[in-house]
């Protein structure tokens, strides 16, 4: 649907300046609106001739926009596709590999490591929608703004397999968002498998109300626990590795509705504090940033 309304840009700045101008000789004419309209003249016939014209024109040039070549890009630990007017920016990162592509009008940058930041911290509530998707085989989240061209786009593949670093691909304010997810989709690594790349739409994705997961950790567990490390309670990082998304839920919100077992430690019965105000929503993008 975006890329239909990209392509209807010029017909619609057309369509606006042919109303205008329709207006603008209407309002400059001195005969009264029921004279004008009464009987045909031969300035409206010629108005009206024009108008059509110029539709006409519009409708023609849209129906013959080309579609753009695409290239590949290779940066070495990966390629991706873009349209034949993006090119590489080399960077140099300090304890990462980063670097940016570009077309002069749209920039986005990356940065594969350790450190590299998700998609999922994102800070500007009820501005933009997240989806988990599988790109080549990989688990990837993808944000979109809620407005195109109004806040960020990016893509973060939040592990690989034979190694801990993060991946992440972004850009801001960029109004052709079609094309960013195609290139996003596009992303190949070495361990990529090009036959699970399943089609990306729209409706999948869910709007991020409050925040990203990491600030909804810092305002709900940060005080006991660390993502990497034990603290006052456990490191929560893999969490889902020895539990459900359910139990993690239930635990959480809902205690008592747990049967432990015996021998569960009272850690996990007593220490970590219920809250049943949290939504199931939230606690999903707490454990998505955790994992």
């Amino acid at each position: 649907m975006t890329r239909i309304i990209e392509k209807c840009i010029p017909f619609i700045l057309n369509l606006d300046c042919c109303f205008v101008w329709f207006f603008y000789q209407y309002k400059s004419s001195e005969k009264n609106y029921l004279k004008y309209y009464s009987a045909p003249s031969s300035k409206l016939i010629q108005m009206t001739i024009k108008l059509y014209t110029i539709l006409l024109i519009s409708l023609i040039s849209l129906s013959e926009i080309p579609k753009q070549d695409m290239h590949i890009l290779d940066f070495g630990l990966f390629t991706l596709k873009t349209p034949s007017d993006w090119e590489k920016i080399d960077q140099q990162g300090i304890d990462s590999y980063a670097g940016s592509l570009t077309n002069r009008r749209d920039t986005l940058n990356f940065n594969l490591g350790l450190y590299s930041r998700s998609v999922c911290d994102n800070d500007e509530p009820n501005k933009h929608k997240l989806k988990r998707d599988k790109v080549n085989g990989l688990i990837a989240y993808i944000v979109i703004p809620v407005v195109a061209g109004q806040g960020r786009i990016g893509m973060s593949i939040e592990r690989f397999k034979n190694s801990e670093q993060r991946f992440i691909i972004s850009g801001r304010d960029i109004i052709y968002t079609d094309t960013i997810l195609d290139i996003f989709k596009s992303i190949m690594f070495s361990e990529s498998d090009e036959t699970q790349n399943p089609l990306l739409t729209y409706d999948k994705f869910n709007l991020i109300p409050d925040g990203s997961g990491r600030s909804l950790f810092r305002n709900s567990c940060a005080s006991c626990h660390q993502r990497h490390m034990d603290f006052i309670g456990p490191n929560l990082q893999n969490i889902l590795s020895t539990r459900s998304m359910d139990w993690v839920i239930k635990y959480i919100t809902d205690r008592k509705s747990i049967v432990f077992k015996k021998k569960s430690s009272k850690k996990e019965q007593l220490r970590c504090i219920e809250n049943p105000s949290l939504s199931k929503e939230y606690i999903e993008r707490i454990i998505e940033y955790l994992n």
